[in-house]
């Protein structure tokens, strides 16, 4: 079969990309993935200071982002965050997490909470490294 190749997905396109291998995944696995969304508000403003997007599923939590607003760092969210995340993916059965990060990023962050680099992609983007890491929870 031929197949006409362009550049572009719509967004519809791109959610069934992501539900089609999901469900692929699902068949082989049996497990599913949720969501795991975070936030940190500001207790007098409301508004939000910093944030953890990741995936819990196949006995493993992926931290895709976390974000914490420059004014609020190294006060402790951050860690927060990451421990608020493993402890509700420990209760939906996760064993292990794991993130990456840019060298110009968090690693000594991460490796304080007790992460472990098992990769290493050298000038992703050039002058920099991209690190895989992973924890037992």
């Amino acid at each position: 079969m031929n197949a006409e190749i362009s550049e572009g997905l719509s967004v519809e396109e791109a959610q069934s990309l992501n539900q089609n291998l999901e469900s692929f995944n699902h068949s082989i696995t049996q497990r599913d993935e949720s969501p795991l969304r975070l936030a940190a508000r500001d207790p007098k403003s409301g508004d939000m200071v910093g944030g953890l997007n990741g995936i819990a599923g196949m006995d493993w939590l992926y931290v895709h982002v976390l974000w914490v607003d420059e004014e609020h760092r190294k006060t402790g969210i951050g860690s927060e965050l990451m421990h608020e995340a493993e402890s509700l993916a420990k209760d939906r059965g996760c064993k292990s997490s794991c993130l990456t990060t840019f060298s110009f990023q968090a690693l000594e962050f991460y490796l304080a909470l007790g992460y472990e680099v098992f990769g290493e992609l050298k000038d992703y983007p050039e002058g920099h490294d991209l690190y895989f890491l992973k924890k037992v929870l």
